[in-house]
């Protein structure tokens, strides 16, 4: 398998839980802005090839200025979101292809832009399952609470004045809760991704793509402090643990 790892950090969400007019992205964590620290750490991995950002249409220019302001050190390339996280990836897939050519047996790894404590001992676990597995792997971490399935016609949203009757108690010892990066061989992710897309078919993350055509996926330990910056809350918690590091 190549040594060519190439990044794709989606960064074209709207972030509506936020509650705040700046694209989550854009928003400062001790001064720096969230997708720069996602991508400076992945830019300091020497064995990282490429990055590719994918941006909102509406935030393409203001992206591109804001890392025109900084060298990584690695190449760069920005390509436009699709109206799903799903079409956005299979975009940033195309424009990877387009521009840097990746070899077919390279990794690339997804990572969501709003994670912005992501170390480098995550992302090589993951791109280690990968290599020893010829799988394609994911950052999870067990989950801690207990977790209830609720009654499918009562999984709406819910509300503060909510009380959906439970169904079932899941067995928390098999439970794992999935971060990014999300990897696998480039060929086959493009290819899988192609083929989801082509028959409309709506998944969560890159896993359950793969999972769709067929492979068999592997969880790598990740770390707590991978948090996905989502809500004001997740702002001050991040900025605590920085500081605290």
């Amino acid at each position: 398998m190549s040594n060519g790892i190439f990044v794709l950090i989606p960064a074209a969400g709207t972030g509506s839980r936020m509650g705040s007019n700046i694209n989550k992205q854009f928003l400062e964590i001790e001064g720096i802005p969230t997708v720069v620290r996602t991508a400076s750490l992945f830019a300091s991995l020497p064995e990282v090839s490429g990055i590719c950002i994918i941006a909102a249409a509406i935030d393409m220019t203001a992206m591109q200025t804001l890392f025109s302001q900084r060298d990584l050190s690695t190449q760069l390339i920005f390509a436009e979101g699709g109206p799903t996280r799903q079409h956005s990836v299979l975009n940033g897939l195309r424009k990877l292809g387009n521009e840097l050519a990746p070899p077919d047996d390279a990794i690339v790894l997804v990572h969501d832009g709003a994670r912005c404590l992501i170390t480098a001992e995550v992302v090589r676990r993951c791109v280690d399952g990968i290599r020893q597995y010829s799988a394609p792997c994911a950052a999870a971490i067990p989950v801690k609470d207990t977790i209830k399935q609720v009654k499918p016609d009562q999984a709406a949203a819910p509300s503060d004045e909510s009380a959906p009757e439970v169904d079932k108690t899941l067995d928390r010892n098999l439970l794992w809760a999935i971060q990014t990066p999300q990897g696998a061989v480039y060929s086959q992710l493009l290819t899988a991704y192609e083929a989801v897309t082509r028959r409309n078919q709506l998944v969560t993350d890159d896993l359950a793509v793969m999972e769709a055509e067929g492979y068999v996926s592997r969880l790598t330990y990740g770390d707590y402090r991978n948090l996905k910056i989502t809500t004001p809350e997740d702002v001050i918690l991040a900025e605590s643990l920085l500081a605290n590091s």
